[in-house]
């Protein structure tokens, strides 16, 4: 199990635990169901000492005791403007929150663990996600970039319902110009997510034609994940190389009043014993559902 990553605010007694006044600077829609805001917190010290990690987290209140879990999805490096891309359906218990520019939230964090990507260096990265997924991958993708010439090939494949869904897609010249490979896929009426699931499976296929390590980090829902997952043995991919992201409860999930997490698979989800066995689970039901007669064993 990955241990959890502590920030620069957290190792100096700073800012995860309690709540922090931020003032929205802007917002964005990234695609109909998807909106970015951008935050600077108010106070100048927590600002100075204010870090997070690729795939770390923030809690934002935006209501009374009314918290939401969203992927922080800006540079790492740029940690004085922070971004986070939310579900515009959200269930946050109450009205959908209007967001506006000059806006004041309660903001909890960093929190969660981050990509590990630490062991990557000189191996081929395959990022793949499904829908909001790859607001989970934004600030991966920024480290990536700027740490370009650390890696081999990096291949990144989006998925989502409708070509309007796909987010970011400003960003896709940019991303191609920094020699990320990318592919789009857009379901199809009859066979959801068939094109995503072949172009993974070929991306990691071309990464074991050169001998390197390879690293998958997968971001999406529950049934993306297992389909992502069900590839692995496929591809000769070592499990400890697959770090994933749930999306289902992050995006569309509530926080307590403490700033306790609601979703049952919890914040620290990377790596962890207890996502594993239910990606194992979710794994077994499919196998179940399409061939009842060769079930999958859960791993232990």
């Amino acid at each position: 199990m990955t241990e959890p990553v502590r920030s620069v605010a957290d190792r100096d007694g700073g800012t995860s635990g309690r709540r922090l006044s931020a003032t929205i600077r802007r917002v964005g829609s990234e695609s109909p169901g998807a909106t970015t805001l951008a935050l600077s917190l108010d106070d100048p010290a927590a600002r100075r000492i204010h870090r997070f990690r690729a795939g770390q987290v923030h809690r934002i209140e935006i209501a009374r005791d009314r918290w939401i879990t969203a992927p922080i999805c800006s540079d790492p490096s740029e940690p004085l403007l922070l971004e986070h891309t939310i579900d515009s359906g959200i269930r946050s218990g109450g009205p959908a929150p209007e967001w506006a520019v000059g806006a004041t939230v309660g903001v909890r964090g960093p929190l969660g663990n981050g990509w590990p990507i630490g062991d990557a260096a000189a191996s081929h990265i395959v990022l793949a996600s499904d829908g909001m997924g790859l607001a989970a991958l934004r600030s991966l993708i920024h480290e990536l970039i700027r740490r370009r010439g650390e890696f081999h090939d990096i291949a990144l494949i989006h998925g989502a319902r409708a070509t309007e869904s796909l987010l970011y897609a400003a960003e896709y010249p940019f991303w191609d110009d920094s020699m990320i490979d990318l592919t789009l896929s857009v379901d199809r009426r009859d066979s959801p997510w068939f094109d995503a699931e072949t172009e993974m499976r070929d991306a990691l296929g071309r990464a074991a034609r050169g001998g390197e390590d390879r690293f998958l980090f997968a971001a999406g829902s529950s049934d993306f994940l297992a389909r992502v997952a069900k590839l692995i043995p496929e591809c000769g991919l070592r499990e400890e190389r697959f770090h994933v992201w749930m999306t289902d409860e992050r995006h569309g999930g509530t926080s307590n009043p403490d700033g306790s997490c609601v979703s049952p698979i919890g914040v620290d989800v990377l790596d962890s014993p207890g996502f594993r066995l239910r990606l194992a689970e979710l794994q077994n039901d499919r196998a179940t559902s399409i061939a009842s007669s060769t079930p999958s064993t859960p791993s232990t």
